[in-house]
């Protein structure tokens, strides 16, 4: 034991255990792995011929694009600091990792694991540590996860046809965000939807369009809403505001105080934002429910078939109720029928089918 040369020898008894593993995470398919183990010349960090043949024959066999995993082990000795014997663990283990990066394989596929064994005051000309062969994956990318689809009535994008938030069925779907004032949207409305055709039972109900103390007065408000004569699209809620503002509260003789008196509860919430529809949205309701194509905002009901546009259904082939006024005793009107429209008298009792913007 106290022979230079066997000092010498034991004082560098050092081994690296090569573990180089490549494997393929797909269950049916067993998994390749195996291990190339061998030792550094005593006190060496260089790679002999034969274990760079060894790396680069594994390598072809498992390809570059497998993940390589190369573990280092060496005991603590007796008269080396701890310092020296990592630093030549950790440099053997960057040659092996070097040599497989000049082979091609990419470094972010290299995982190099060095550990210190102590073996107390004698070293052995053994094995300081062996590692047992294990299969690191080589996991392909996974299938991307199919877009999550949120529905319309959960708040997704619409289609005419589709049933909306409020349980009601889309029949106008704007090109551009429009406002709807009082509306829950707002600022930010971009569809139209009518309640169902069971909304008030078997059929669409008959109201006045107002009561009749106000049937030849005009809608003028002293506060907001003031008047009722908007006809564009997204000014229905105003206007059936403004009607029931002035007195026409009664839902058994007021078409508007009917429609907004219209209000679900879906999943808990209510949806209480109704009215009746100002004459440009009654007319595209008109041009939907006839199965009509729509072309443009402006383009009238006509042609088609009632209750063959896509979700529409219960519209009786009659006139409907807008909340757009004409004058001091008239409204505005369509006839689902044959899509005629124009003024008519607040006392005559016409259809009302209420709608909402979101």
């Amino acid at each position: 034991m106290h022979n230079p040369e066997s000092r010498k020898r034991l004082f560098f008894s050092l081994l690296l255990s090569l573990s180089l593993i490549a494997g393929h995470a797909i269950t049916s398919i067993p998994v390749v792995s195996a291990t190339s183990s061998f030792k550094f010349t005593t006190g060496s960090s260089v790679l002999t011929k034969a274990q760079k043949a060894a790396l680069k024959d594994w390598v072809a066999k498992s390809g570059t694009d497998a993940p390589y995993l190369v573990v280092g082990a060496a005991g603590e000795l007796p008269g080396v600091s701890d310092s020296q014997v990592r630093g030549l663990a950790k440099k053997r283990g960057q040659v092996v990792k070097a040599y497989l990066i000049g082979l091609g394989v990419n470094p972010a596929n290299i995982t190099t694991k060095i550990k210190v064994t102590k073996f107390g005051t004698v070293p052995k000309f053994e094995i300081v540590q062996s590692y047992a062969a294990k299969t690191i994956p080589n996991t392909p990318n996974p299938e991307p996860a199919p877009p999550v689809v949120i529905s319309c009535a959960a708040g997704g994008t619409c289609v005419v046809g589709d049933t909306g938030p409020g349980g009601g069925i889309v029949f106008y779907v704007s090109n551009t965000n429009f406002t709807s004032i009082g509306s829950t949207c707002n600022t930010a409305c971009k569809y139209l939807e009518a309640a169902p055709a069971s909304w008030a039972g078997a059929e669409d109900p008959h109201r006045s369009w107002a009561e009749n103390t106000y049937w030849h007065t005009i809608v003028n408000n002293a506060s907001s809403p003031e008047t009722a004569n908007q006809s564009g699209i997204g000014w229905g809620y105003f206007n059936t505001r403004a009607i029931i503002l002035q007195g026409n509260s009664n839902t058994a003789t007021s078409a508007a105080a009917l429609a907004d008196s219209y209000n679900v509860t879906l999943d808990g919430a209510e949806v209480a934002d109704w009215y009746l529809p100002s004459f440009d949205e009654l007319n595209q309701m008109c041009k939907w429910q006839r199965g009509v194509a729509w072309i443009s905002d402006a383009t009238v009901c006509t042609g088609g078939t009632a209750n063959t546009g896509p979700g529409a259904a219960g519209f009786a082939s009659e006139d409907y109720n807008s909340s757009t006024e004409y004058n001091y005793g008239y409204r505005t009107v369509i006839n689902f029928s044959s899509g005629s429209h124009g003024p008519d008298g607040k006392d005559t009792a016409r259809r009302v089918r209420p709608i909402r913007a979101f």
